[in-house]
């Protein structure tokens, strides 16, 4: 028997067409359903049901608790005596264009150049330290931070106090020195003292006011305490368990240690 074949806009007038269109409609109906549970089964087979996902949400989370995962915090520390260049690091590490040799600083201390850091300073620090409260709440905003110290500074020894609490605070510390040439820093600081613009102690008074000397041994006394500082405070972070350790020279992008 031939079958009729008629437009799907138009509805059929003969009893016969009627059944065959009433069948083929149950027909569509079956399929559509049909591929609806599949659908539903391909779902339920490809996605978790829902106290599965839960439960191993809270397997991650416990173990990211456990470890601190997300939340280690990790300091840089940019030191060295007054006029070496830390001002300049600091720019180029917290601007938006660093230098290759600071890219290459950041990665070693955070693992990725591109983290957000918080500065803090060195002059502010005791007074944060002796607000316990304020002083966990900034602590535990941030995870990187960066701080620049001043070895040759009136308040260094005051201030240095509390670097065994405060250090105990970060899980991963790096300390970079920059080591600028004697001749270029001496002119800096007679730059300054000329400005009314340094600030030091005593120490470094003693190396201005032997550099300034006639007599060759002054001189080289001088000299000798410029490079001793950073033999120095390499000693303070030994006592501290810091291993990481990195003197730099800014004037010629090099790593010296």
């Amino acid at each position: 028997m031939r079958r009729t074949s008629f437009p799907s806009h138009l509805p059929p007038t003969n009893p016969q067409q009627q059944e065959q269109f009433s069948d083929a409609d149950e027909i569509s109906s079956h399929r559509a359903s049909d591929s609806e549970a599949a659908c539903d089964v391909n779902l339920q087979s490809q996605y978790w049901p829902w106290e599965t996902f839960h439960r191993q949400c809270f397997k991650v989370r416990s173990v990211v608790l456990k470890y601190n995962l997300f939340s280690r915090k990790r300091l840089l520390i940019v030191a060295g005596p007054t006029g070496c260049g830390k001002s300049t690091f600091l720019r180029s590490a917290l601007g938006n264009k660093p230098s290759p040799l600071t890219k290459k600083i950041l990665r070693k201390a955070f693992k990725r150049s591109d983290f957000k850091i918080q500065q803090l300073y060195f002059r502010r620090l005791q007074k944060l330290h002796e607000k316990q409260e304020s002083y966990k709440k900034f602590i535990r905003n941030y995870n990187n931070f960066i701080l620049d110290i001043d070895t040759t500074g009136p308040k260094f020894k005051k201030n240095a106090l509390i670097f065994p609490d405060f250090l105990s605070k970060f899980n991963r510390i790096t300390s970079v020195q920059i080591c600028t040439p004697y001749e270029l820093w001496i002119n800096r600081i007679l730059e300054r003292k000329i400005n009314s613009t340094l600030r030091c102690n005593r120490s470094l008074r003693r190396v201005l006011h032997n550099s300034l000397s006639l007599k060759p041994q002054d001189i080289n006394q001088a000299e000798k305490q410029y490079y001793a500082y950073f033999d120095q405070w390499d000693s303070i972070l030994s006592d501290y368990n810091v291993k990481s350790q990195i003197r730099i020279n800014t004037m010629e992008d090099l790593i010296l240690e």
